[in-house]
């Protein structure tokens, strides 16, 4: 039971931690949406080749759906399986100044002759600059954890903490992080200390002129254990990514191209042996569109072969 509050402790700062992290306009942005979208349902689906022709058989796990608000906010978020049966749920309130303040979500546990439901949510609170400076967390009606946020005065988050409760309410420290930022407002440093004090994680990052991030290197218990570099094209999408492991004899290259839309045509990783390039796998994607520019349907390919069809289903204000 312990290990299943846990996770529902976990899930609801992990799925909004994007909007809070990335400087975007509202959801649709970041979901690289166009138009004032009302609703969407993702759905997957086995693929069938009929004497060449892909079309979509069996529905497959990891559906999901979202409504949004008309200044393109999520209002809802939900996760259901094959059947069509919701998993997870989110609905998601926002103050007049459209920053989220509570979060309430219900996770719907399958135990096979049972179902078990569990409430939890999250409250946010911000200072009078419109930061977010804490997030209560709550199982049920009882308080779990809390993140509480520091910032500077260009209103940089530069510190998150971590407190757990317990059953009796004493406040645990969970750990920390810490956050460095250059001129331009990017993040450079973040390191992540244990509830004792110990370092435990570490990366830094380098940018381009454009503020693309080209550099990456994560160190762990104070080694350094992966170094990724980034290159782009003209519009910014990634081309390239090259994951350097520095405790091993190899290191991987992932090549990407773009379609007019901006999507992902395809990607092709390499494994880089001894001088000896080695293609791993190819993934390409074939797209159908709305009149809005939006994809409707998306074939996975993996080395040349169909392996998903993924469809979704748009309604707009």
């Amino acid at each position: 039971m312990k290990k299943i509050l846990f996770l529902i402790v976990c899930f609801l700062p992990f799925v909004v931690a994007c909007t809070q992290e990335n400087k975007i306009k509202n959801d649709l942005t970041e979901l690289e949406l166009k138009d004032k979208v009302k609703s969407l349902k993702i759905i997957h689906y086995e693929p069938i080749d009929k004497f060449g022709e892909i079309t979509a058989g069996e529905r497959l796990e990891g559906n999901r759906s979202y409504s949004f608000n008309e200044q393109g906010f999520i209002l809802s978020f939900d996760t259901f399986g094959k059947d069509g049966e919701i998993k997870t749920s989110q609905k998601i309130i926002y103050n007049e100044q459209n920053k989220k303040s509570e979060i309430r979500a219900l996770n719907i546990v399958d135990l096979g002759d049972t179902k078990i439901n569990f409430e939890s949510k999250s409250v946010y609170k911000y200072n009078s600059e419109g930061n977010n400076v804490e997030i209560l967390t709550f199982a049920g009606d009882k308080e779990t954890a809390k993140e509480v946020y520091q910032y500077n005065l260009k209103n940089e988050k530069i510190e998150g903490r971590t407190i757990f409760f317990q059953d009796d309410g004493k406040e645990i420290f969970g750990g920390k992080e810490i956050y460095k930022y250059d001129d331009k407002g990017n993040l450079i440093e973040q390191i992540g200390y244990s509830s004792n004090g110990d370092e435990t994680t570490r990366s830094l990052f380098v940018y381009d002129q454009k503020n693309n991030k080209v550099e990456e290197a994560s160190y762990k218990q104070n080694t350094l254990e992966e170094k990724r570099f980034f290159k782009y094209n003209n519009q910014n999408r990634k081309i390239k990514e090259l994951v350097n492991l520095p405790n091993s004899k190899y290191e991987l290259v992932f090549y990407f191209q773009y379609d007019n839309n901006g999507n992902e045509l395809s990607s092709e990783g390499v494994l880089n042996m001894n001088l000896e390039n080695r293609i791993l796998r190819k993934d390409s994607y074939k797209y159908i569109y709305d009149d809005k520019g939006n994809w409707t349907k998306k074939i996975i390919y993996e080395n040349g072969i169909a392996k998903f069809i993924t469809k979704r289903i748009f309604e707009y204000y």
